[in-house]
C-alpha cells in the first residue's frame, strides 16, 4: 500500500493518494486503541499508576520510563480515541503528585505505595 501511495502522489493522483492514506491512518488509529486498551489493563487498581517491569527497580511506576515516556501518550490516545478513559488517567496524575509530595517526581514500587529511595 505504501508503494501505491507513493506512486499515486508521484503521478499527481492526489485523490487516490488521499484514499490510500486514509486506510493507513485508520489502521494506525486501530493499533493505537489496542495499545491504550493494553496499558489500561495494566494500571494498578489501587494506586492508578502504571506498572512496568524494570530490572533496576522491580515492578512499579518508573518515572524515567513510565511517567515520561508512556503516560503522556496514553493521555493523547485517550483524548483522541476513548475519552471515557480520561478520568482514570487523571487519577494517575493525582497519585503521582501525591507520591512526590510537591517535590520532584519519584519512581515507586506500587506494592509499597512509597517512593523508592535514591530515585529522582
Amino acid at each position: 500500500m505504501l508503494e501505491a501511495l507513493a506512486a499515486s502522489a508521484r503521478v499527481g493522483n492526489f485523490f487516490e493518494a488521499a484514499r490510500l492514506n486514509s486506510y493507513l491512518a485508520h489502521e494506525a488509529l486501530l493499533e493505537s486503541k489496542k495499545v491504550l486498551d493494553f496499558w489500561m489493563q495494566r494500571q494498578d487498581p489501587d494506586t492508578k499508576l502504571f506498572v512496568t517491569h524494570s530490572s533496576s527497580y522491580g515492578n512499579g511506576w518508573v518515572y524515567e520510563d513510565t511517567a515520561s515516556d508512556l503516560y503522556p501518550f496514553l493521555v493523547i490516545a485517550a483524548y483522541l480515541l476513548d475519552r471515557e478513559q480520561l478520568p482514570t488517567l487523571q487519577g494517575t496524575l493525582m497519585s503521582e503528585r501525591a507520591l512526590s509530595a510537591g517535590a520532584l517526581p519519584k519512581s515507586a514500587l506500587t506494592s509499597k505505595r512509597e517512593p523508592l529511595s535514591g530515585t529522582r
